[in-house]
């Protein structure tokens, strides 16, 4: 555990003392505040319990969606000891795990599900699951009842389906054989009626067929397919880590929750039989019945708050259900005891809470204890609330300024109503508020089909007059610049030069803006978006007040063909000799001085390696660099230019293989003239190729030219070269594209800011090796997404690049159909360098997911509507090595990080620099690495006269209360006891719960 911070080791030894009991529930609620690292604390308890039960353990992480499933399980295959792009993982979900386990390597098997797909019996409803599992249902079937599927058949054949349920189960004919001695017990246990009782053979399984039909047979199937896998020992697991935990308050709790009404007949026994079939996939999954049940470790940052999977509250009654259910769960056998002692604790603490006068303090603190001394065997959390002051954000309040024609549209949205409609008049001034332009953006609300029958407003959103919304003209006012958002990638936050306009000036990170309706964020991005493109000239010209887009395939530069075509080959080819013929330097000198010193190291290593430096004899054009780059990059090689080029034609089209035709053999290259010396130096300085190359060698990445060159081809060079950017790259020169690309990337510091993202990938994400190549690729979006955009009688497409929403999107694919924007990868690339620079989301599923990487901004678009949604959405950015964080430490520790050996990474020097720093002798880890010397930032906006400015006041007035409410059983109260004794930060952190394994009464402490 030695990777681990202070309370993040003390956290794993609690859980494990609590999951290793021989005799106990072995059951543990890791509930640190969001962004403390829940997941690599998982793994460190994964690691220590197989070494303590000396044998190798199958791990199941369930999380409630593939997003975080794809973020964290990479986490989780790091026990492995293999890199994740070489892990078998096996089956996506658990009715197929058995037919295709993950790999054992290292000592586990490492599972990542989600109950929706992998429990069948989870959700109310026939879930018919995927085509495979089907599939496989039918040839089991088929296999061990022959009569009863012929049946079946037969029936599908007289119902005329149109779409068969059943495509191919004889190709699995094979799998069939090997399950089905133990699919047919499973499959009986999960057919629970009368019909089926003690045996399951063919006639009460036709019986049973003809009853409850295919659809709930398939459900059945999908639940015995599971059961099957949970029974055997390579599927068993030994620990299951629940992440978000509270969302499945009735899918672990074993609690009998409230029902919002009774069902009758059939389904009152379809529900029943369901139930019980979940509680038999439950006891095989815990191993309840067994002498060695499983490990339970169970993550979240909001555990007392448990909900039903349909997101409505687990309990509406008891004041205190959702924590004392869930202490008599930890607790197993003792359970109810536990449950009883915790009740008259909370009782006794919130008594304390309520009262008054010179003893309060003291009341409150004697209650206390007796409340964690209960609570601490079973639970640990750590909040940063209770380790620093209340500035965990800097604060900034945009004023909101309304105009002529912001009312202009809100009466146009309130008339278009009408009394037609007028049971949704209330949701106009809060739609309006929200959604920029609404009755063009309003798309799939009750509203729209109102708005979509009425003309169209006279100004519209694609106008070229200043945008009649309050709320977003103060935004692009204020913390989102069209200049900023238009630059190609982010500014480094350890930049190795003094870095020119447009990256120089005041550092600005990306930005993520949450909203409560989700129209708002597909219309932000489509205005930001649009506003980009103005500034990069990408629109071509003002009609009806609207804007007539080109057609965004003929707009992009670097493209191949004509006289150019070597050059830009040689721009995006990595050279693997010659790219390292220079070290850029790194001591904060100007541009100028770092092109300097490049030619001079270029110099010194071609006289090393043969070539000279000399006057031509005779005066004469200067050679083309690739030509020359060509010569040299073969030069005393016996193999041939044609083997470095190998494997790299089938990577473009016809335009690439006519390229490397016209290369032809490489020149000898003996000798080189100054002139062409300083060409040759820029050129590996400013060039994609080259300097992509410089930081995968940093990094230890293995030289694949033909990967790094596919990287470079595809991906880099399609995104360099949208139109947009040609403000940023092009600005006021007089020169080409690609020119003014390689003058760019030197002076906006694209070497360090990708020398620091791979660091960061291979700090945060544990990424090694051609992962890194693999995650590049996907982080580049090279092609933007599209939203819906009502203009004049019908919808319309609008670009979104610089600005996506995290849903709602749709993007082009290669083949030239429309496909949904991946979250996953959208995601990906926002935790990059590269566009977007906004992303723009409601607050629905965002729990769990990191997007701090490159971001340092909150805009609170609508208030959030309680305390813990204003944590979650902050606890997006205010995460482990954050960006905010990485500028303190650049800050502090950046001048010894440039000091380095040759193609050595100045970024990774700065983390190990701050993991070996000297600290304060009570450091816990978070003040290093979570709460740095600059803050991120939090937006809000200020409507004059309104109850949201009041509420967001209140807000801020105790927010720190807030934080330091959040884990407490009844936040409200223990907020207003802080309030009306007035009391100091200092003294409030005493009075709170405090379950961090590291505690001393003055705060946290190793």
């Amino acid at each position: 555990m030695s990777n681990l911070l202070p309370f993040q080791a003390a956290t794993v030894k609690a859980a494990l003392r609590a999951l290793t009991l021989k005799s106990g529930p072995r059951r543990f609620l890791v509930a640190d505040e969001v962004g403390l690292g829940k997941t690599v604390v998982a793994r460190e308890v994964a690691r220590g319990l197989m070494s303590q039960l000396g044998h190798p353990i199958n791990v199941l992480y369930l999380c409630p969606s593939l997003e975080i499933a794809h973020q964290n399980n990479e986490k989780l295959v790091q026990l492995t000891g293999l890199p994740i792009e070489d892990y078998e993982r096996g089956a996506d979900r658990l009715s197929l795990a058995l037919r295709d386990p993950p790999q054992l390597a290292g000592g586990f098997r490492i599972f990542a599900f989600t109950p929706e797909t992998s429990l069948p019996s989870w959700k109310s409803g026939v879930r018919t699951g995927r085509k495979l599992e089907r599939n496989l249902i039918g040839a089991l079937l088929a296999h061990c009842f022959p009569n009863a599927w012929r049946h079946i058949e037969q029936s599908l054949t007289a119902s005329g389906r149109q779409q068969p349920l059943f495509q191919n189960p004889a190709a699995y004919a094979e799998d069939a054989k090997q399950m089905a001695q133990a699919f047919t017990p499973a499959l009986r246990e999960m057919l629970v009626s009368a019909d089926v009782e003690r045996a399951l053979d063919e006639g009460p399984l036709q019986k049973w067929f003809d009853k409850n039909g295919v659809l709930e047979l398939i459900l059945r199937a999908r639940c015995a397919l599971a059961l099957t896998a949970l029974r055997s020992t390579k599927i068993a697991p030994h620990l299951i880590v629940v992440d978000e935990f509270h969302r499945f308050g009735d899918l672990l709790a074993g609690t009998t929750p409230d029902t919002p009404k009774q069902r009758r007949g059939r389904q009152e026994e379809l529900r029943k039989e369901r139930r019980s079939a979940h509680q038999c996939l439950m006891n095989a999954l815990m191993r309840s019945d067994g002498e060695d049940p499983a490990a339970l470790l169970m993550l979240s940052a909001t555990p007392y708050r448990l909900q039903k999977v349909d997101g409505t509250p687990l309990f509406h009654s008891e004041r205190y259900g959702s924590l004392v259910r869930l202490v008599e769960f930890l607790y197993g056998a003792e359970g109810a005891m536990r449950a009883e002692q915790v009740k008259a604790a909370i009782q006794e603490y919130q008594a304390a809470l309520h009262s008054d006068g010179a003893d309060a303090i003291a009341r409150v603190v004697a209650a206390r204890e007796p409340l964690e001394r209960l609570l601490r065997p079973v639970i640990a959390r750590t909040e940063r609330a209770l380790a620093a002051d209340d500035s965990l954000f800097e604060k900034q309040t945009i004023q909101v300024t309304v105009r002529d024609g912001d009312l202009s549209l809100f009466r146009h949205f309130a008339h278009c109503l009408g009394k037609d409609h007028g049971y949704l008049r209330s949701f106009v001034p809060p739609l309006w508020a929200s959604v920029p332009y609404p009755a063009q953006t309003l798309h799939g609300y009750a509203v729209w089909k109102a708005l979509k029958s009425a003309p169209l407003p006279s100004i519209q959103a694609h106008s070229a007059v200043p945008h009649a919304h309050p709320q977003f003209r103060a935004l692009i006012d204020g913390p989102i610049a069209y200049e900023r958002l238009a630059l190609p990638w982010h500014p480094p936050t350890l930049p190795w030069w003094k870095l020119e306009k447009p990256w120089s000036g005041r550092n600005q990170g990306k930005a993520l803006l949450f909203s409560q309706y989700r129209a708002s964020p597909s219309a932000i991005s489509a205005l930001v978006s649009l506003g980009v493109e103005r500034l990069g000239g990408s629109i071509e010209s003002e009609v009806d007040g609207g804007t007539k887009a080109k057609p965004y395939a003929s707009q992009a530069y670097l493209r191949l063909g004509g006289k150019p075509g070597p050059k830009l080959f040689a721009m995006f080819f990595p050279w693997p000799t010659l790219s390292l013929a220079i070290d850029p330097v790194k001591t904060r000198a100007t541009v100028g001085e770092v092109r300097h010193a490049a030619e001079k190291e270029l110099r010194a290593w071609l006289k090393k390696n043969g070539c000279a430096v000399e006057p031509a004899a005779q005066p004469g054009p200067v050679r083309d660099a690739w030509r020359i780059l060509f010569g040299l990059e073969t030069r005393g090689r016996r193999a041939e230019g044609g083997a470095l080029l190998r494997g790299i034609e089938k990577i473009g089209g016809m335009e690439l293989k006519k390229t490397i035709n016209v290369l032809g053999a490489p020149e000898t290259i003996r000798a080189i003239t100054p002139a062409e010396l300083s060409e040759l130096a820029n050129f590996l300085l400013g060039a994609p190729g080259p300097l992509v190359a410089r930081v995968l060698q940093r990094h230890d990445v293995p030289a694949d030219v033909p990967k790094v060159f596919e990287l470079c081809w595809r991906k880099l060079r399609p995104y360099l070269g949208q139109r947009h950017f040609k403000g940023a790259i092009l600005g006021n020169r007089h020169r080409g594209y690609p020119e003014a690309l390689m003058h760019a990337t030197v002076a906006g510091g694209l070497e360090s800011a990708l020398d620091e993202h791979v660091a960061l990938l291979q700090r945060l994400y544990d990424h090694k090796g051609k992962k890194i190549l693999d995650e590049l690729m996907v982080t580049l979006m090279d092609r933007p997404g599209n939203v819906r955009l009502r203009r004049s009688s019908k919808d319309a497409r609008v670009r979104v690049h610089a600005a996506t929403p995290f849903a709602g999107g749709v993007q082009k694919a290669r083949g030239g159909k429309e496909e949904k924007l991946r979250s996953d990868s959208l995601r990906r690339a926002f935790n990059s360098p590269f566009w977007p620079h906004l992303l723009a989301t409601t607050s629905v599923g965002q729990e769990g997911l990191d997007f701090h990487v490159w971001c340092d901004r909150i805009i609170h678009w609508d208030m959030p509507r309680d305390p813990v949604e204003f944590e979650q959405r902050e606890g997006r950015v205010s995460r482990y090595a954050s960006l905010a964080v990485r500028r303190g430490l650049a800050k502090t520790l950046g001048d010894g990080a440039r000091r380095v050996p040759h193609f050595t990474s100045p970024f990774a020097r700065l983390l190990h620099l701050a993991e070996t720093a000297k600290v304060r002798e009570e450091e816990s880890g978070l003040n290093r690495w979570w709460i740095g010397e600059t803050r991120p930032k939090r937006i809000v906006f200020e409507w004059p006269f309104s109850l949201r400015s009041l509420r967001h006041a209140d807000l801020e007035r105790n927010l720190f209360y807030y934080r330091l409410g959040l884990g407490q059983p009844e936040p409200d109260l223990f907020m207003a006891f802080l309030r009306n004794l007035d009391v100091e930060p200092s003294v409030a952190r005493i009075l709170a719960l405090n379950l961090c394994p590291l505690v001393r009464a003055n705060g946290l402490t190793p």
